[in-house]
Formats: C-alpha cells, sequence, structure tokens
C-alpha cells in the first residue's frame, strides 16, 4: 500500500535528493515506515535548546550529539587522527556500521575503514558562514575531510540542524540535505512522524551498510532519486 506523502514544511532543506523524488517516492523505499515513537520521546526528553545554547561544543557532543548517533546505532570513534599525504586530518567524528572496523581502526587508522564523517558544532554556531574557508566555515571543513579522506558521505550538525552530503554528488551550487529537529519537535500527529521517519531513515546506521555489489542503501536510494529526475525530464 502506498504511503502518505510527505509534506515538507520548515523542517526539511534539500537540493540532494530530487524534490518530488523525495516527497512522492521516499516515503515507499523499504523500512521508512519504521516506528519512531521511541526516538520521539527520546528527543521530546532530550532537547533542551535554551540549555544547549549554553553549553560548548565539546559539551554538546556529551549531552547530545553523541547519545544521538548512537540512538541511531553507530559505532563512534571521537577525534581520530589521519595521516593523509603527510598532513593530519582529525574530524570530530568517524562513524561505523559495525564494531569490527571501529575496533580495526585502532591499529590500523586508515580512512577507507570510515562509513561516515561526521562535524558536530556548537549548538548557535551557523553551519555555513558564506566564507569560502574550510578554517573557519563549517560547509568547506566537512567538505575538506571527505575529499582529503576519500570517504563518500558526511554528516554536519549543530544539534538542531542535520545535514547530509555526499561527496559524489558535488555540484556547482552547494549541495546537501537539512533536516531541523526542533522544527519536527513542534509539529505533531502524521506530519511529525513522517518527518521524523525521514531524519531516522536517511541518518540511520542501516542505510549506509555495503549490500548488493559493496552499494549501500542510501547510494541506491540517491540513485533512484537521479533516475526519477531523468525519467520526469524524458
Amino acid at each position: 500500500m502506498q504511503q502518505p506523502q510527505l509534506i515538507p514544511d520548515n523542517w526539511l532543506e534539500n537540493n540532494l535528493f530530487d524534490a518530488s523524488y523525495l516527497v512522492n517516492q521516499l516515503p515507499n523505499e523499504p523500512d521508512f515506515n519504521q516506528d519512531v515513537s521511541e526516538l520521539l520521546t527520546w528527543l521530546q526528553a532530550k532537547y533542551d535548546a535554551p540549555r544547549f545554547s549554553k553549553l560548548t561544543e565539546a559539551q554538546l557532543e556529551d549531552e547530545f550529539i553523541k547519545p544521538l548517533l548512537s540512538e541511531l546505532s553507530w559505532e563512534l570513534v571521537a577525534q581520530q587522527i589521519f595521516v593523509i599525504q603527510s598532513k593530519q586530518y582529525k574530524p570530530d567524528w568517524s562513524l561505523f556500521t559495525d564494531k569490527s572496523a571501529r575496533d580495526e581502526l585502532a591499529s590500523n587508522p586508515t580512512a577507507h575503514l570510515v562509513n561516515v564523517i561526521c562535524e558536530s558544532k556548537e549548538f548557535l554556531k551557523k553551519l555555513d558562514t558564506g566564507k569560502a574557508d574550510k578554517a573557519t566555515n563549517p560547509h568547506f571543513q566537512l567538505l575538506d575531510y571527505l575529499n582529503a579522506l576519500g570517504v563518500q558521505f558526511g554528516f554536519l550538525t549543530n544539534g538542531r540542524y542535520w545535514r547530509l552530503y555526499d561527496a559524489d554528488n558535488r555540484q556547482r551550487e552547494k549541495t546537501f540535505l537539512q533536516i531541523d529537529l526542533e522544527a519536527i519537535l513542534a509539529l505533531t500527529g502524521d506530519e511529525q512522524r513522517n518527518a521524523l521517519r525521514t531524519f531516522a531513515y536517511l541518518f540511520h546506521k542501516d542505510r549506509f551498510v555495503a549490500q548488493t555489489q559493496q552499494s549501500t542503501a542510501i547510494a541506491q536510494v540517491l540513485q533512484r532519486s537521479a533516475d526519477f529526475t531523468l525519467a520526469v525530464e524524458e
């Protein structure tokens, strides 16, 4: 049975997926229609914007970002140093779909083991300052990590906003999908559940597990989105 359409309002910013695909087809993907009641209860108990705004980046990571990544089933390593051509890179979080790869990193610190690079910032920090400077602009900082380390997917977050990047999908414009958790928590009913399902579906560890021919579910969804765009244009 076809699932209800998403009705994005102020909780979603997207130019990574085809917009029509995201609204009309993503809810029909396998595992999209999941029960998010426990995640919603967790977020309602943990999300505290006034408190978060007073925390340092490290405190926000400990109190909210790291626990939420764990709720999404990720295996985590913080501040792992990678050396590429004698240059050091130290992203905030290296994310793994399985514990064995995470554990292997301790003796073999190579980026090919990593499934996703996640950069986290202070709650009030803008994820894009508008400046083409990887030292001060989180957007370009994450892209620099993805390119240097050869990791395809990245998350960028300040706790409220969560961005998904695909380093293989680089256009002239800035390309990402962004979800506003605070806006989702202000919704009600089916609209809230479907919005939270979108977040849980796209950011959960299971989408990044290698499947057929080493392709991941998230890569397959992105390909179906691109195919949908071509079909509409034809």
